[in-house]
């Protein structure tokens, strides 16, 4: 699975201190079965939506924008 949007705000401590990730609003999941690499599809970029609409792009893997493509490495 990639996240798609792992911003400061989608990061949260609970009580006993362990980070946790949430709003996962643009995650995507591999659509190869488990023995193969993992293939993620990937919306275009659409500049038109309204900010609400997209990833934050401070934040955003450049390639998922500029190559419409995303890999479990898009989310470091």
């Amino acid at each position: 699975m990639v996240h798609g949007n792992i911003t400061p705000e989608n990061i949260i401590l609970n009580k006993s201190g362990a980070w946790k990730i949430m709003g996962f609003d643009f995650c995507v999941s591999s659509t190869n079965p488990s023995e193969q690499e993992p293939k993620f599809p990937c919306k275009e970029w659409d500049p038109n939506l309204p900010s609400l609409c997209l990833p934050n792009p401070e934040y955003l893997a450049p390639e998922y924008i500029l190559s419409v493509s995303c890999e479990t490495a898009s989310d470091m």
